[in-house]
């Protein structure tokens, strides 16, 4: 990550605690932000296991451990991350949620192109929401696309993939 040394992660669960997990491994200053004191502390409990486990299987010295562990700060307070070179959003795939929380956080940043959502959906920002869906299947992804533009018929939410391309039966 060079030239990001301060690192913002909103929400501390599952993928946020691994996000502020590998940027804290990766000796990045980072801030984690939940919605209450409670539900920090649980994602500040999170990260501790897991990097307790790490040093368990062999895969990080109790050194590296300590020092990842000073890295991570934990806040409610969206202002917090105005010192933040990159945010990461990591709040549940909920609309009001995402677009309540990337709201707050585009108000406080410098640059909105320093936050990076997993998906946007309609919250004023030039990514589509599926330009970072490129791991998912195809088939996943169009068919998320033509229940979007189904719902909101916007020119930006048009499937990338043709609804004209026949469906073929997939084997796991």
């Amino acid at each position: 990550m060079p030239g990001i040394e301060r690192v913002g992660v909103i929400g501390a669960g599952t993928m946020g605690a691994a996000v502020a997990e590998a940027c804290a491994r990766a000796e990045r200053d980072v801030l984690v932000v939940e919605r209450c004191p409670a539900t920090a502390a649980a994602g500040r409990e999170r990260v501790l296991r897991s990097l307790d486990r790490a040093v368990r299987a062999g895969r990080l010295s109790s050194p590296e451990r300590e020092r990842a562990a000073w890295r991570l700060r934990w806040s409610t307070d969206t202002g917090e991350l105005a010192d933040r070179d990159l945010v990461i959003e990591a709040v549940p795939e909920d609309r009001t949620v995402k677009s309540r929380v990337l709201g707050a956080v585009c108000g406080v940043l410098k640059d909105d192109d320093a936050i990076d959502a997993g998906m946007r959906v309609g919250c004023a920002h030039p990514m589509g929401p599926l330009e970072l869906a490129d791991p998912v299947r195809l088939d996943t992804v169009r068919t998320v696309a033509e229940a979007m533009h189904a719902e909101y018929r916007e020119p930006r939410f048009v499937p990338p993939i043709s609804t004209a391309t026949p469906r073929r039966p997939t084997r796991s």
